[in-house]
């Protein structure tokens, strides 16, 4: 018998209203995350992988589709019955001072949660939080401290630590280090991946920092316009990426980059015309297709599905895995290819 995933999402699907229409932030998303493993959502802004957070935590409700965590259905569950989700789910954002509480101390931002959860006696509140603050490398001197006065590296080490107070299984991070320095940015990443050791962490791992997915994660899925258009192992996806848009984006990446290995299968040049479609108004087919090098007649008129491509690799391409796209007449005559 499977393991039962810790985190799963299926037909996860999220429609915003506004004066342009509908738009579906993330549409029929689906993934499978196993305890110990480390998701990494990857795409361009706009491709709703900090939606998928969103919706994963119960921030947002979803329009469709269901969430399970531990086998069980959370999708419609009431703020009562998702307090105990909530000390095993938890998160980490983007702007560490923006995250804490400013009046507060950074004791008191650590201790917050688990006062608001009645964990242990004031004594033990403190003494973990003091606790804490040496685990994440902060001195514990700095416990009276205002988050003013400490510096975004380390904000972000006590917004961590806060984070762990209630003892999660898993920690989502979205963007949690592009906004520090380079240099600071390595020290926080190989911070996780040593409290992942120690807490027995499962990430879920939102960044459009492919060097740093790579790092951190044993998977990762690449988003586009509000859908996977693959995912797997990052071994695989990385070395040998298999839909047109996950090869633009490591071609992109830099040379010095960890995130571009050496021989990956990755075109050497990326067109950067034309834009994007609308989210408003997306293309028939392939939503990707008016960007796509290889895109055909079938493209236009057929939506691709997540399919196996390779091990434990899917991609939603029409032509991934070996199989070689067709000419397109029109494309043909029009860039007048004999």
């Amino acid at each position: 018998m499977s393991e039962t995933p810790l985190l799963e999402a299926s037909e996860l699907t999220r429609r915003f209203r506004s004066r342009q229409g509908v738009m579906s932030a993330v549409d029929r998303v689906s993934f499978r995350l196993m305890r110990g493993e480390h998701l990494g959502i990857v795409g361009a802004s706009g491709s709703g992988k900090s939606t998928v957070a969103k919706l994963v935590q119960r921030l947002l409700p979803a329009t469709e589709g269901h969430i399970y965590y531990s086998g069980r259905d959370v999708t419609n569950l009431g703020e009562r019955a998702l307090r105990p989700l909530r000390r095993r789910i938890q998160s980490v954002s983007q702007n560490p001072y923006a995250s804490l509480f400013p009046n507060k101390s950074i004791g008191q931002n650590i201790v917050e949660p688990m006062l608001l959860h009645r964990m242990g006696s004031p004594k033990e509140r403190m003494d973990s939080a003091m606790r804490l603050m040496r685990q994440v490398g902060v001195p514990s001197e700095q416990f009276y401290a205002f988050p003013h006065e400490i510096s975004g590296g380390q904000q972000q080490r006590i917004a961590i630590a806060r984070a762990l107070a209630l003892h999660p299984e898993l920690l989502i991070l979205d963007e949690a280090v592009s906004s520090l320095d380079v240099s600071i940015q390595a020290q926080i990443l190989h911070l996780l991946v040593e409290l992942q050791g120690q807490y027995s962490l499962t990430y879920l791992f939102v960044s459009h920092n492919l060097a740093v997915v790579r790092m951190i994660c044993t998977q990762v899925a690449v988003m586009f316009l509000g859908r996977i258009v693959e995912l797997g192992p990052v071994s695989e996806i990385f070395s040998h990426p298999a839909h047109p848009y996950t090869q633009a984006l490591l071609a992109a990446v830099p040379d010095f980059s960890s995130a571009r290995p050496a021989g990956a299968d990755v075109p050497q040049e990326v067109d950067s015309e034309p834009e994007p479609p609308s989210p408003y108004r997306l293309p028939s087919g392939c939503r990707y297709r008016t960007l796509c090098p290889i895109a055909t007649q079938r493209c236009e008129s057929e939506e691709p599905q997540l399919r196996t491509v390779g091990a434990g690799q899917h991609a939603a391409c029409h032509y991934s895995g070996g199989a070689e796209a067709e000419p397109d007449p029109a494309r043909t005559e029009r860039e007048g290819v004999r």
